[in-house]
């Protein structure tokens, strides 16, 4: 498996990354040639469009568990968590993405698992997108990161590349995001893990942006087509 990873991955990220989207598409990936159990509980309180139980039927079809928070009040100091998210840390022999909220509010509901997940060393993955306001530099973008390691009470582990446009999307927003998320691995020590890119588009990426995960756009507005 090119993308080395325990055996439970938290995804996490400013709203807007696309976290949502990385994290659909990491339970397929993680389902491929596996024939135990996926998991994938979308806890994303923050986000009413882009939201991976929107795709539960899909994921169903691959054979991939949702687990999801409901219809939770953002503006609680800690939403709604299911209970049946320990089924999660209970079944070792499954693998499991949570989709986690895209601020330091919505983060905020792992800190009840915190010590749970440090156990199982969980992955806590960071999903940068340099398009975004708040992290188009690699210092605003550490500013976010550390807000929500201290919401969640966990460390990132990794980082991700998925700057896009939605479908204005080009290879020079891959390639500088590609460079933002670089140096923000080289100011926290926290390693790159893979620069999320469109299928269409991996032929224009080039290698040197390092490892490339090739993703499927699954997530659209309500009012798309």
């Amino acid at each position: 498996m090119f993308l080395d990873l325990p055996r439970i991955t938290v995804v996490t990220g400013h709203y807007g990354t696309g976290k949502s989207e990385f994290s659909l598409n990491l339970a397929l990936f993680l389902k491929e040639g596996f024939d135990g159990k996926v998991y994938l509980a979308d806890l994303d309180v923050v986000n009413p469009y882009f939201r991976s139980r929107g795709k539960e039927n899909l994921l169903a079809e691959k054979g991939i568990k949702v687990i999801s928070s409901g219809e939770a009040f953002p503006d609680v100091d800690l939403p709604y968590m299911p209970g049946t998210v320990s089924t999660i840390l209970q079944d070792k022999e499954a693998r499991g993405v949570i989709d986690a909220g895209g601020d330091p509010a919505g983060a905020r509901v792992l800190a009840r698992y915190a010590e749970s997940l440090k156990e199982e060393k969980a992955a806590l993955v960071f999903v940068v997108n340099a398009n975004r306001p708040s992290t188009k530099t690699p210092e605003e973008a550490l500013k976010f990161l550390r807000a929500i390691e201290g919401a969640s009470n966990m460390k990132v582990t990794g980082l991700v590349n998925n700057t896009h446009l939605l479908n204005a999307t080009g290879a020079e927003d891959i390639i500088r995001g590609a460079g933002v998320t670089k140096a923000l691995s080289e100011m926290t020590g926290i390693p790159l893990l893979c620069n999320a890119v469109e299928e269409a588009l991996v032929d224009e990426v080039p290698k040197e942006i390092g490892t490339v995960f090739p993703i499927r756009v699954h997530l659209k507005k309500p009012w798309e087509v």
